[in-house]
């Protein structure tokens, strides 16, 4: 979930630029204020990031016992049927004359 949100900060805080630049100059006020806000969520965003990755380094240590990983073995099979079918296929260009 924090990852989620370090995503979803960014993002608003990158379409924050874009209000901030079409203020108008002559509103001090609201430019203060709008800088005043975007610089605490900044921080606030800042901090939720490193201790996301503090816990993800904690994680990491411990060998990730939260995430379960569920056994794959389609890579192997697919190896396999990419090696049979590459052996039919020599067999047949020796049996047609072509040289491999």
């Amino acid at each position: 979930d924090a990852w989620k949100q370090i995503v979803e900060g960014r993002r608003i805080l990158k379409w924050a630029d874009v209000y901030g630049y079409n203020l108008p100059e002559n509103e001090n006020a609201k430019i203060e204020f709008f800088e005043h806000i975007k610089g605490m969520s900044q921080v606030a965003l800042d901090k939720l990031h490193h201790s996301a990755e503090t816990e993800l380094g904690k994680e990491l240590e411990n060998g990730l016992d939260v995430v379960s990983v569920k056994k794959y073995t389609g890579v192997k099979r697919v190896s396999r049927e990419i090696g049979d079918n590459s052996n039919q296929n020599r067999n047949t260009r020796r049996q047609s004359g072509i040289q491999v």
